[in-house]
């Protein structure tokens, strides 16, 4: 089942690097599939991509491109976790953020949360 695009922002990103404050703005889409296996497991595969960008209440500007493909026991409803890298564009550290999104039975995405981690 295809989604998106769906919106992807964030008011408020913390840069863990270097305290900046990181508004991003973009969009998540892709599909997933539930596969039952011959043995009667079931699986579902995620393609997600995520595109955005954001300026840092420093100035700096941060870009993210991010693609992610995942296989997970069981169907919908589930949760899923991709590792996005910001990278900065200026002077400021490039982060990444673990972001949580929510599939529904029907096949709607919902962000959950994202959980930012410091790269360096």
């Amino acid at each position: 089942m295809h989604f998106g695009p769906e919106p992807l922002a964030n008011e408020g990103l913390l840069n863990p690097c270097g305290g900046e404050v990181v508004p991003l703005t973009g969009e998540i889409q892709g599909f997933f599939q539930v596969v039952q296996t011959s043995s009667g497991q079931t699986y579902t595969k995620f393609h997600f991509v995520f595109e955005g960008t954001g300026v840092g209440s420093e100035g700096n500007s941060y870009t993210l491109n991010e693609v992610h493909n995942e296989v997970i026991p069981g169907e919908p409803p589930l949760n899923a976790t991709a590792l996005i890298s910001l990278i900065s564009q200026g002077s400021g550290d490039n982060f990444a953020i673990n972001q949580t999104v929510h599939i529904s039975p029907n096949g709607e995405v919902h962000d959950l949360f994202a959980d930012p981690v410091c790269r360096g």
